[in-house]
């Protein structure tokens, strides 16, 4: 099947509509500057790669968990939710172009919460929420050299900015009120007539050119190339997955482990489970501490005895039915087992339970006196096994060891 072409407009509407994201998707990363660095690179009329998508057939809407992307997001990560699927009868799977998609959706319909600097996350008067504003009377053509970050037009994330001298604001969003072009014209006369007296024929032209070339970019240019894809087979849409984000934004390895546990198991929500989990470790606790998903995901491995390696070929259905036996033996309905009971306190790391592939390395009788790291990653290992909804860890335990 050959690339479609359809405009930002077109598509921006059907964004939490018809277009939801898979859970094999991480989360939305892009800052404020890449989001105006992608609508700098769409007015300037360059190409912003292309899009795939996934065609689910009606027959296997239910069996697929689907998350909406964000319009408002916020310094700092915000998760995406969950979507409601019931009464929509053609579902779209975006699986590459969430991070463009999110953008063009946070600069069009949504918003950007910033924290302040120098402020403490806590403080509420830390955060503001900012919109995408283009300044209409700078000139993109003024400079042969780029701008600031190579941004030629006057694009940036305000908060209900006041006109100046040399600046005229226009937020962004309010471009897609206008599908037809005499709306648009009529608008865009009225506009002129707010400018202030001393306003040049020139600063008139710059604004006239600003915004009808971003009329035109948002509703006539088909700047949105894609892919469709029909096939239904689940190794299939994964390895295309696979290969389509191997030139963008990495996956973390606990990405792709995290979406292929919530799309094979059922009952348990695997996403929802680890995020949770990692949160409440981060700052649930008394201290803050610094814990990640792929941390968390690498010691449910441990724990179910298999090969703490990554890669794609062992994420297969056993491993995976193996992981959710050893470690749905808690509370039922959850990922996290039930807290084992506590060690007495100091153990030998080789009085452990731990996974055959691993208790030599932490064995005296075997290797020698283990190092204070390995007597420590021991202890730790042998204390853990906790759920998120009562654990109680001491600071200094809370922190994942280096990478290897």
């Amino acid at each position: 099947m050959a690339y479609k072409s359809d405009t930002i407009a077109a598509t921006v509407e059907r964004l939490n509509r018809d277009y939801f994201l898979p859970a094999i998707q991480r989360e939305f990363v892009w800052d404020t500057g890449q989001i105006v660095m992608l609508f700098d690179s769409i007015l300037r009329g360059y190409p912003i790669s292309s899009f795939l998508y996934w065609k689910l057939a009606p027959e296997n809407k239910d069996k697929w968990q689907t998350y909406k992307f964000i319009s408002d997001a916020k310094d700092g990560g915000k998760r995406n939710k969950l979507a409601s699927v019931a009464s929509v009868s053609d579902i779209t799977i975006v699986l590459d172009g969430q991070q463009r998609f999110t953008s063009l959706l946070i600069g069009l319909k949504g918003s950007y919460t910033i924290k302040k600097p120098r402020m403490w996350w806590n403080n509420p008067d830390a955060w503001e929420r900012r919109k995408l504003y283009i300044n209409l009377l700078k000139d993109p053509s003024a400079e042969t050299e780029d701008g600031e970050e190579g941004v030629r037009y006057g694009l940036r994330f305000l908060k209900a900015p006041k006109n100046k001298p040399g600046e005229f604001w226009f937020e962004v969003g309010k471009i897609l009120q206008f599908d037809g072009e005499d709306e648009f014209y009529d608008y865009k006369e009225s506009l002129k007539d707010d400018l202030p007296d001393e306003t040049t024929k020139a600063a008139v032209k710059v604004l006239d050119k600003n915004i009808d070339r971003l009329f035109r970019a948002i509703w006539r240019d088909e700047a949105i190339a894609y892919y469709v894809e029909n096939d239904q087979d689940y190794d299939r849409v994964l390895d295309i997955f696979v290969r389509a984000n191997e030139g963008g934004t990495k996956l973390s390895k606990s990405d792709l482990l995290l979406s292929m546990i919530t799309a094979k198991w059922q009952g348990i929500d695997a996403r929802e489970e680890i995020y949770s989990f990692v949160e409440h470790l981060n700052d649930g606790l008394e201290h803050r501490n610094n814990f990640d998903k792929d941390f968390i995901m690498k010691s449910c491995l441990v724990l179910a005895d298999l090969l703490v390696a990554y890669r794609v070929e062992n994420f297969n259905n056993k491993n995976l039915d193996v992981t959710k036996n050893r470690l749905s033996q808690g509370s039922p309905g959850t990922l996290m087992p039930r807290r084992a009971p506590q060690p007495s306190w100091p153990q030998r790391a080789s009085e452990a339970r731990l996974p055959p592939a691993h208790a030599g390395t932490l064995n005296p009788s075997r290797e020698g006196r283990p190092g204070s790291h390995s007597r420590r990653a021991g202890r730790q290992q042998a204390r853990g096994h906790t759920s998120h909804r009562n654990v109680r860890l001491r600071s200094s335990t809370c922190r994942p060891p280096s990478a290897p």
